[in-house]
């Protein structure tokens, strides 16, 4: 019996292992990159991690400051104007006054009498104009403006007329006024207004009589007459235009006065306003 030895060719037997030994490179290859990137990854995230550990909080925003008021009220004025007549002679009496930030003008208001009470009333502004100019406004617009700045209400206004006092012409009307924090209203009452070029010069005022009663039309010229300069300081323009007045004071306004008389309630208002008065 003759034995024949079979012996795998050599070329395939390198080939294959050449295979298997390349598919493993591969492999181990691919693992030491997974590693890699996994580790990379692990690394960059304890980074991050870290630097929001340690970082500073971020600062809130700080809220800006409130804008500087554009009337800055005077602690204790110097009166520059005064007020006489008989029915507020025994009348609660306080004076302010108040200055503009950037025009520099001047606004002094003296008040007489508590609105909620049963005695007359009587707030009145004066208004010397600087570089903030005035606004040019209805007489409703500014009575609603003025009422508020002095915590009350316009709820109604009559027609506006024109009165002559010693200052000149004025604006004049029947009101109704109410003071909405205490649930109170006072019929009888008026708001007149009055303008001067030189000086640039605007006066407001608000009058209630006694017991719901209305001030007469004399009496109300009378009342307008009754303000006065106390001191002017050197403002000359003022003290001219004041002594250029007494020359038109009405001497009857000093004598008796005739009682008030029964107030009819005012219209409430309308969309349409009154004309303005010429500034």
């Amino acid at each position: 019996m003759t034995l024949i030895a079979l012996q795998p060719g050599g070329p395939e037997i390198a080939r294959l292992a050449g295979t298997i030994a390349a598919a493993a490179g591969r492999a181990a290859r691919r693992h030491r990159l997974e590693v890699a990137l996994f580790s990379g990854l692990g690394a960059m995230l304890g980074v991050i991690y870290l630097v929001l550990a340690i970082a500073p909080p971020a600062e809130r925003p700080t809220a800006a400051p409130a804008p500087a008021p554009i009337w800055v009220e005077t602690p204790k004025p110097l009166p520059v104007y005064s007020f006489a007549a008989p029915e507020f002679a025994h009348a609660a009496a306080s004076y302010g006054m108040r200055r503009h930030s950037t025009g520099g003008g001047r606004e002094d208001v003296l008040t007489f009498g508590v609105f909620t009470g049963a005695e007359p009333y009587l707030r009145v502004v004066v208004h010397r104009v600087g570089g903030e100019g005035a606004p040019n406004q209805t007489l409703f617009v500014e009575s609603a403006r003025r009422a508020a700045d002095a915590g009350l209400a316009l709820d109604g206004l009559g027609r506006a007329t024109a009165i002559l006092t010693r200052f000149g012409q004025a604006e004049w009307a029947e009101a109704r006024i109410a003071a909405p924090g205490q649930a109170a209203a006072r019929e009888g009452c008026a708001v007149f207004r009055f303008a001067a070029d030189e000086p640039l010069l605007q006066v407001f005022g608000a009058a209630c009589g006694p017991d719901g009663t209305a001030f007469t039309r004399r009496q109300m010229a009378c009342l307008i007459g009754g303000l006065d300069l106390a001191a002017a300081s050197d403002d000359e323009e003022l003290q001219r235009y004041f002594a250029r007045s007494e020359l038109a004071r009405d001497a009857a306004c000093s004598g008796p006065r005739p009682r008030p008389r029964a107030a009819t309630a005012p219209t409430r208002p309308k969309p349409v306003a009154h004309a303005a008065m010429r500034r």
